[in-house]
């Protein structure tokens, strides 16, 4: 899922009346975007961007690439990749991730949370033993604004930074570890308080907006336990805050559409849906790749998995490098840029 598939996802009300049911299929309201998916250790490949039909980077971004030590800022290869980019005429969306945190905010006394992960939703590190900072934690918090007021200050006025991604107090919404049947469930129920979250995430919202004013931002709705409406209440109020720079995301695009539209009563799917037919920009992450995809994520081709997108009315892509070098998957790409509107 999105970033690293380590933490367990099962993956406004739109301020507008969401019509009862699935929503239809909706024609993209604008030309659309396809960003390869990379990670910043991976360096600049030219590859990526070399195709016509690719708009840009999608960078997943590791917490301890950019800030090794308390307030030790690291924009050297940030900074490389973004040029890069630019230099050919392509854009960059930023996915700066709080998982798998820097030690070093342990030892300034934010609260650990130590599970195993669940083998449902695992992924590679089912069975592990996994650390993680629990979302409101207000170290983690407050180490993240400077984090994301730092990086504002270096990005917000780079126009090659189309997007950044909304990835605190947690990437996809979901609680780490939080898979039902699990004793890392049961831990976090009694942890957890619906408005001591809400509140992480209305400052987190508020932190972002400050940082990136002028930047899209990504928000993934997502289930917190077993809660499907939590979602709403953080999308109205981020809508409120960002308007039409509030673009939806999710990182878990199949053939069958997104998982989360098939869990309980399909409520977060039904909110990404809505807000794509309202006119809202919707993004999609496909699952895996389709190049190589041995535990079958995708559920079908790639043709399908993106079909499904369209369908439901997203307007910005990321695909997989591996898929995006795929010559096999090229007119396949480049039919989807044709039916953005590229």
């Amino acid at each position: 899922m999105f970033a690293t598939r380590t933490i367990a996802s099962f993956c406004c009300a739109c301020i507008l009346t969401m019509a009862a049911g699935t929503a239809q299929a909706v024609a993209s309201p604008r030309p659309g975007y396809i960003f390869a998916l990379t990670q910043l250790g991976r360096g600049f490949n030219p590859a990526l961007v070399a195709p016509s039909y690719v708009d840009g980077l999608a960078l997943q971004i590791g917490w301890h690439e950019l800030e090794p030590e308390p307030g030790q800022y690291r924009w050297d290869r940030l900074d490389a990749m973004v040029g890069a980019a630019a230099a050919r005429g392509k854009k960059v969306t930023l996915h700066v991730l709080p998982l798998h945190p820097p030690e070093w905010i342990f030892d300034e006394g934010a609260q650990a949370f130590t599970f195993t992960m669940g083998r449902r939703g695992g992924g590679p590190n089912a069975g592990r033993q996994m650390r993680e900072v629990l979302p409101w934690d207000p170290v983690f918090l407050d180490r993240w604004e400077k984090l994301t007021t730092d990086l504002g200050r270096h990005y917000n006025g780079n126009d090659a930074v189309l997007a950044v991604s909304v990835t605190a107090p947690s990437p996809e919404m979901a609680l780490p570890g939080g898979i039902p049947g699990t004793d890392s469930f049961l831990q976090l129920e009694k942890l957890y308080s619906k408005d001591v979250y809400f509140r992480a995430w209305k400052r987190m919202i508020d932190v972002y907006q400050a940082a990136f004013p002028d930047k899209a931002k990504l928000l993934v709705p997502g289930i917190v336990l077993i809660d499907e409406d939590f979602a709403d209440d953080v999308v109205t109020y981020a809508h409120g805050r960002y308007g039409d720079r509030l673009w939806l995301f999710n990182a878990g695009l199949r053939a069958g559409g997104v998982p989360q539209a098939h869990i309980l009563r399909g409520h977060v799917g039904d909110i990404l849906t809505g807000y794509a037919a309202r006119g809202g920009r919707l993004g999609l992450q496909t699952i895996w790749s389709s190049t190589d995809d041995p535990n079958g994520r995708m559920q079908g081709t790639l043709h399908e998995a993106l079909d499904a997108g369209l369908k439901m009315g997203a307007s910005y892509f990321e695909i997989y490098a591996v898929d995006v070098q795929n010559s096999d998957l090229q007119s396949e790409l480049s039919d989807l840029k044709h039916r953005l509107g590229g």
